[in-house]
């Protein structure tokens, strides 16, 4: 059952991308169930009209992008005009942006921005400070030079090696080189794109080429571990498209120090693979993570708990979970031009009924 008023009205940001798009996702799972917690009114917010979530959620808004100077203005109008109770943050360029304004959002929205430490962020956004921070707290992890030390990694390891920004995400000009002439390519490509290159160790994985994922929740007041639950994942394009969730006792424990040694408030997520009999950890991502609905289905709903943790100041632990496969797939959704041209032209619209079948629950 409902508690008495638990209702809740909140943002997702980043409504076009795979991330808010799994909250949302998540948020709607929650209320289809008899017996919940909260009942959550999700309102998207997204630059473009052409981004799914919108048409997925209670009201659908139109904002600036993040790097527009009236974008946190635009957040906050929004939060105080739908009375918001917490914000949900999905892209990686917003948690910069709305970390530096974090203060000025919750004291005039008194809305609970879901997000986690700025310095926490900061090491997760930046792949060399990621690999500092491993390094020096005594994890595994693969080693990684800046390119002014790259002939030092090449003769310790050889070739492969893996060339990536500093501050990308998901597989974007991530490169596995073979020789010089692709390792001098792979650094100019990124220094082109205006990123900064880091040079790391190839691991290869296990025999599949699978990753692990594990999703920790930690109390935002309490420091202690909420949930942590692990997949064995294969991915395309940087994105999960199959998830085995099993036990994986030694992944999960390894991840779960290292969410504690880094200080996490909230939702965190850490990337291993394999090498030998070791795990390494390749990458930390400081926010929920696009395979989030996965592992509510399989019983941990990682928005709802840390809406419960931050908001309702509820003390939980969950531990229990089901062992599930998850086969990802493309699917469509559909809008006739009339709906488009609403929110093109208005900036928002409220829940649509398209009259086309359509999935992510709408």
């Amino acid at each position: 059952m409902i508690l008495k008023n638990n209702a809740a009205s909140v943002i997702v940001t980043g409504v076009g991308g795979i991330v808010g798009q799994g909250i949302i996702k998540s948020l709607k799972h929650n209320n289809s169930l008899k017996e919940r917690r909260v009942n959550y009114k999700i309102i998207g917010l997204d630059a473009s009209p052409m981004s799914v979530g919108l048409y997925c959620v209670d009201k659908g808004i139109l904002v600036p992008n993040s790097t527009d100077g009236k974008y946190i203005q635009s957040l906050i109008n929004v939060s105080k005009e739908h009375n918001i109770d917490a914000i949900y943050v999905s892209t990686d360029p917003e948690l910069d942006v709305i970390n530096k304004n974090i203060q000025s959002i919750e004291i005039e929205t008194n809305s609970k921005v879901l997000i986690n430490r700025a310095d926490v962020v900061r090491i997760g956004r930046d792949k060399w400070h990621t690999y500092q921070f491993l390094k020096k707290a005594g994890f595994p992890t693969p080693k990684t030079v800046l390119p002014s030390h790259v002939n030092d990694l090449v003769a310790e390891f050889g070739f492969p090696l893996v060339v990536k920004p500093r501050e990308g995400f998901g597989s974007k000009l991530f490169h596995v080189v073979h020789d010089l002439d692709q390792l001098e390519v792979a650094i100019t490509q990124i220094r082109m794109s205006g990123w900064k290159p880091i040079v790391q160790e190839y691991i290869a994985g296990d025999k599949s080429g699978s990753e692990y994922s594990t999703g920790i929740v930690l109390s935002s007041k309490r420091n202690n571990i909420i949930s942590s639950i692990t997949m064995k994942k294969l991915s395309r394009f940087g994105q999960t498209y199959k998830a085995f969730i099993e036990d994986n006792y030694d992944v999960r424990t390894l991840s779960e120090r290292v969410s504690l040694a880094i200080g996490s408030t909230g939702a965190i997520n850490i990337q291993t693979k394999v090498q030998g009999d070791e795990h390494k950890i390749i990458e930390i991502n400081p926010r929920f993570s696009a395979s989030c609905p996965i592992r509510t289905i399989a019983g941990v709903n990682e928005p709802d708990l840390v809406y419960r943790d931050n908001v309702l100041n509820e003390e939980i632990r969950v531990t229990d979970y089901n062992r599930i496969v998850c086969m990802r797939y493309f699917d469509e959704m559909y809008i006739d031009y009339s709906t488009f041209n609403k929110i093109s032209k208005h900036k928002y619209i409220k829940v649509i009924r398209p009259n086309f079948p359509n999935s992510l629950g709408c």
